[in-house]
């Protein structure tokens, strides 16, 4: 349990110092990325200290690309 709330206070420290320098030079829409990014990485984290299930690029490819080519190999091999 301290493992995670120490993750907590690292991910709220890092995004606080990331946003009071972007916020410096107003750039809005590099906020706007930056605390998606910072979210995402503290998701990514908090999965898999409780082996939550995680999207990733890969998982989204797996759910994505893998049954279009399955697809693909079954209609070649079926004309031929």
């Amino acid at each position: 349990m301290e493992s995670v709330i120490f993750c907590i206070i690292a991910y709220v420290i890092l995004l606080w110092v990331g946003l009071r320098s972007i916020r410096k030079k107003g750039l809005k829409r590099e906020m706007v990325w930056y605390t998606g990014l910072v979210g995402w990485c503290f998701y990514m984290t908090v999965a898999q200290m409780f082996r939550l299930p995680s999207g990733s690029i890969i998982h989204l490819q797996k759910l994505t690309f893998a049954p279009m080519g399955q697809w693909i190999r079954y209609m070649l091999e079926g004309s031929t």
